[in-house]
């Protein structure tokens, strides 16, 4: 299997630690690629802002300004809950409304440009393609649906805290190894939970985490834009064998 040598400008995180790229990478690596939604394939960070804005007087949850918003970013998610008050007691309540309001804005957001291509890219290569997240399935297919976006072989909803046990369970369903699984997600816990399921991990900078906060969690690799990440697949991405 042929080798390359990764571009300065990317980084990755071998065993933790942040380093400029020093590695290689092997061509054909990932056979699978799973992605996050909102904030990863979709800009849905202001659909976030709204829905929250909508819940906080039924939930008598403290407002947020737009400097409340970017210190939030900075936090993994078990911190942002307790600064915004959210008990666990609250948060599936919190969830199931959210995911009603959700689905009213399904297509509303437009794809996060340049992430389509890659898509495309990847399904023009036969690399097999699919979505965990913990939004709901039918706001997630609506919004594929309305810009054509039809590669997908599974789409997945795991809930907030369950996503390594969903990434787990596909990856036993596909008969995978886990070093041939890529995940490609926008916040801390996209990370962790990539990690704690054995399989690589993307982290994306343009969603809802900063890039502090998703360095933190020690990904595979972090992107800054989604041609960055076309060249990573470019390279490590193989053909799903079923």
């Amino acid at each position: 299997m042929d080798h390359v040598r990764d571009k300065p400008k990317l980084l990755l995180h071998p065993r933790g630690a942040i380093l400029t790229v020093t590695r290689r990478c092997w061509k054909g690596h990932y056979s699978h690629v799973i992605f996050d939604f909102d904030g990863t394939i979709f800009r849905t960070t202001g659909a976030l802002q709204y829905v929250y804005s909508r819940l906080a007087p039924k939930y008598r949850l403290p407002r947020i300004d737009a400097e409340t918003y970017e210190a939030l970013r900075e936090l993994p998610v078990g911190q942002r809950l307790s600064r915004l008050r959210i008990s666990p007691v609250l948060l599936p309540f919190l969830v199931r409304d959210a995911r009603r309001i959700y689905r009213s804005l399904a297509g509303a957001y437009p794809p996060e440009p340049g992430m389509p291509e890659v898509l495309e890219d990847l399904a023009r290569r036969g690399v097999a393609v699919a979505i965990i997240s913990s939004n709901g399935t039918r706001y997630i297919r609506t919004s594929l649906a309305r810009y054509r976006l039809t590669m997908f072989d599974e789409i997945i909803c795991s809930g907030i805290f369950k996503k390594a046990g969903a990434i787990r369970a596909y990856v036993k369903r596909k008969k995978a190894k886990p070093d041939a699984v890529l995940y490609v997600g926008d916040e801390h816990r996209d990370v962790e939970a990539s990690r704690s399921a054995g399989v690589g991990v993307a982290a994306v900078t343009w969603g809802y985490d900063t890039r502090k906060n998703l360095e933190a969690a020690a990904p595979t690799f972090i992107v800054e834009t989604p041609a960055e990440l076309g060249e990573i697949l470019a390279q490590t991405a193989t053909p799903s064998r079923g």
